[in-house]
């Protein structure tokens, strides 16, 4: 590959049920230009150079992260607000250096190749969604157990309470006496692990942005 060759445009690959996965991207890059390039994926692994593209592209959606509700589907926030993250993903894209030149040179001619219709951002901006999601639905589940847990724990302290009171009243040969009500733990503690949702997909503005975005489906 000669240094002054121009990336192919590589257009969506086409499926029975219209969403894509990895295996239909590496083959839809399987072309001369690129087999040349990363020395047909030896030299330059396919799996690294989309980690790299998927990582740039939820940098980018985290810095418009005030933006996004994580109710609605990804491509159902605004134009403005897709074409701002758009817009960060590809200076992302052309300013990245932790990888030799080769990498960075590939990784800005997969960008070039797929920009047509952005098919690729919408792949990539749906994974990091689909795992904010996942996520979000996790931390509002632990927030339930715990605030399960803290009743519980108060209904426990009334009972002894109750208890303490009712002893009081009984003759003086009951002095003395005591009688532990227990409550177990309703799950254990899981270690936390190192990430977080976006604080923007619970405190967010709904009057910044218009009504009619509430449909969970997927991004393609």
């Amino acid at each position: 590959m000669e240094a002054t060759d121009q990336p192919p445009h590589i257009s969506k690959p086409g499926s029975k049920n219209g969403t894509i996965n990895k295996d239909l991207i590496r083959r839809q890059l399987e072309v001369p230009y690129y087999q040349s390039a990363t020395d047909n994926w030896d030299e330059i692994k396919f799996d690294t150079l989309l980690d790299v593209l998927k990582v740039l592209c939820e940098e980018a959606m985290t810095r418009s992260k005030k933006h996004l509700v994580i109710s609605w589907r990804f491509q159902g926030h605004p134009k403005a607000v897709i074409d701002e993250i758009y817009s960060q993903y590809r200076e992302n894209v052309f300013t990245y250096e932790e990888a030799p030149e080769n990498f960075r040179r590939v990784l800005r001619d997969v960008f070039q190749s797929t920009e047509e219709g952005k098919w690729l951002f919408s792949f990539l901006s749906g994974q990091v969604w689909d795992k904010w999601r996942r996520r979000a639905r996790k931390s509002d589940g632990k927030a339930s157990v715990t605030g399960t847990k803290t009743s519980m724990k108060g209904s426990e302290t009334s009972m002894k309470g109750s208890e303490a009171s009712t002893k009081s009243t009984k003759p003086s040969t009951e002095v003395g006496k005591s009688r532990t009500i227990g409550v177990k733990d309703l799950v254990n503690e899981h270690n936390r692990n190192n990430s977080v949702v976006p604080s923007c997909i619970y405190d967010y503005d709904p009057t910044a942005l218009p009504s009619g975005h509430s449909d969970s489906s997927r991004y393609l």
